[in-house]
């Protein structure tokens, strides 16, 4: 997150180019966590101390890396660096806002069954930071769609929930 803080963000394309790789960052904790494989010791014969040992003791726990830390991060810094360019024509242009709600779609639809959010410790669910993140930045939407152009416009359009997205930030503005 140090690396993504200090990119000077007024060079072009970093409006869009930043927040489509955090959206990706954001989802690994679901679709890309994995075990470490174990290294296994190669001996010819193993002594009867040896196996004894082995026996009594539990099998190894596997080390399983799983990307919670940093969807944890990239979720509030998504919206965070949404909000900062929410004025930005091109990033409902170039499918950037379509790659940001995508990134909060996965934990919410998930839900229950998201990994835990900390082994030791009372953080908040993992869903339950993305519907925050995402209500931040679904708030914004609907009136920044009312003034795009008309070629911007028919880009949103083609969103799955367009209509229903940007009826509901109205709403919400309300």
């Amino acid at each position: 997150m140090d690396t993504v803080n200090g990119i000077e963000l007024a060079e072009a394309g970093a409006p869009s180019l930043i927040p489509r790789d955090l959206s990706e960052y954001a989802t690994l904790a679901f679709i890309a966590s994995f075990d470490v494989p174990q290294a296994h010791k190669h001996s010819a014969e193993p002594s009867i101390a040896t196996q004894a040992s082995d026996s009594m003791t539990t099998a190894p726990q596997r080390k399983r890396i799983t990307y919670i830390a940093l969807a944890k991060l990239c979720m509030p810094k998504l919206a965070e660096l949404f909000l900062q360019f929410k004025d930005k024509d091109e990033i409902f242009g170039d499918r950037t806002v379509e790659a940001v709600l995508s990134a909060y779609a996965v934990p919410i639809k998930l839900k229950y069954e998201c990994p835990a959010p900390s082994k030791f410790g009372k953080d908040p669910p993992l869903w339950k930071t993305a519907t925050t993140c995402f209500l931040k930045v679904i708030k914004e939407i609907g009136p920044q769609s009312s003034t795009l152009s008309s070629s911007m416009i028919l880009r949103w359009s083609t969103y799955p929930c367009a209509d229903t997205l940007t009826t509901t930030a109205q709403d919400y503005r309300r």
